[in-house]
């Protein structure tokens, strides 16, 4: 039974817990955490030269999946083990015993959380109903996926493509000197990760969401990490957001869903490109000359046909902008397999979206392709997810018309 979302407390209450928290994950090391892939399956075993790469390196591996994920776990207790019994508890939410906890953290700081309901103490453990998730030198806190149904529109999400923007945004910055950017804004902010993870850069860090719960674990998240020069408002988008910026990032809901799912799951609109598509409409108002936008962005195949190179094509065949769409992820839901045939999607792509403004300059549209082998195998995979959801939908009307 999922546990659902912890009440949220005053915003001070909030910031003094996360703080604490963090202040005591921290103590055990326990942002290297992020050189740790998650739990995956067999399959996830192509992957693995990538995560043990970063793994010995001590990257950036959160979220990523690993068939041997329990290896890693291992190798990583050698030198910490205490941040690894901390990630278990408040990463992959296992149960903790009571004294181990209070041993680690110390017990007036467990006893807060247990009555903030943040954690909870009556099935057998000690079990989080957050997640810390280590991303050095930051540690984040958001909501964990235990949660109800109807809570999803309040759920505040950081994951595999939120990892990943941030390894772009480093990518992209790493060379520069702290403070080069005057102004940065992250839109669809949730914990609060690129606003964050961006700061050392940005003498002025902005983060919006339309979500007043993640606009509070932001706001806890930067006092947590020390992140003084940052600011966290509601806003749909652009709607409440004056002036211009020198970098944009956002991981937008991109998930092409049936229609009751709109508010539940993500749900990206048309195409599953509805959100990201009015971010990018916004951007010629809001990116300073010469600035850049990372954006996790979905595109819709339908006929061969990327929707979403088109749409760029033609929203921006004025030019004045360099655009690079760089896959991360691709995918076909067998559960909304009606929403996807409706519409004659025959699959997703997800992409890091790299726009830079570029004034003067004719448009271009760069949309990179998987390595030569990933690409088969995907392809592959996104036919046989097809053929599932095909014959579970027949089996269940009794016939492959959509209904």
């Amino acid at each position: 039974m999922p546990l659902g979302l912890f009440p949220l407390p005053p915003q001070d209450k909030l910031d003094d817990l996360f703080g604490r928290l963090v202040a005591a994950l921290r103590s055990h090391g326990y942002e290297h955490t992020t050189s740790l892939p998650e739990p995956g399956r067999a399959y996830h075993i192509l992957r693995e030269p990538e995560n043990l790469t970063r793994f010995l390196k001590s990257d950036n591996n959160a979220y990523e999946n690993s068939a041997l994920a329990p290896l890693y776990r291992r190798a990583f207790a050698r030198t910490r083990p205490e941040a690894l019994a901390l990630y278990e508890a408040f990463h992959l939410q296992r149960p903790i015993d009571r004294k181990k906890l209070d041993r680690l953290i110390g017990p007036d700081l467990v006893n807060d959380l247990i009555a903030a309901e943040i954690v909870d103490d009556r099935l057998g453990g000690v079990v989080a109903r957050v997640r810390a998730t280590g991303m050095a030198p930051l540690i984040q806190i958001h909501d964990t996926n235990s949660i109800h149904r109807y809570e999803k529109n309040q759920f505040v999400f950081c994951g595999r493509c939120s990892s990943r923007l941030v390894n772009a945004v480093r990518a992209e910055l790493d060379d520069r000197p702290p403070g080069s950017l005057r102004r940065s804004l992250d839109l669809c902010t949730g914990s609060g990760v690129q606003a964050l993870n961006a700061a050392p850069w940005s003498r002025d860090v902005w983060g919006a969401d339309i979500n007043p719960r993640a606009v509070a674990f932001a706001q806890a998240n930067a006092r947590a990490n020390d992140i003084a020069s940052s600011t966290f408002v509601e806003s749909n988008l652009f709607s409440n957001i004056s002036g211009r910026f020198d970098l944009i990032t956002a991981n937008t809901p991109f998930l092409l869903l049936d229609e009751g799912s709109r508010a539940l799951d993500g749900y990206g609109g048309a195409y599953g490109m509805e959100v990201e598509l009015r971010l990018i409409e916004g951007l010629p108002d809001h990116l300073e000359p010469g600035g850049v936008a990372l954006l996790v962005v979905s595109s819709a195949f339908v006929a061969g046909e990327n929707l979403l190179k088109s749409r760029l094509e033609s929203m921006f065949r004025a030019g004045g902008w360099a655009m690079d769409l760089f896959p991360i992820s691709q995918y076909y839901s067998t559960e909304h397999w009606q929403a996807y045939e409706r519409v004659q999607v025959e699959k997703c792509v997800l992409y890091i979206m790299r726009a830079e403004r570029t004034d003067g300059a004719p448009l271009a549209v760069r949309a990179h392709d998987w390595p030569r082998g990933m690409r088969e195998v995907l392809e592959a995979k996104v036919k046989v997810e097809r053929q599932i959801a095909r014959r579970k939908h027949i089996k269940k009307y009794g016939t492959d018309a959509i209904v």
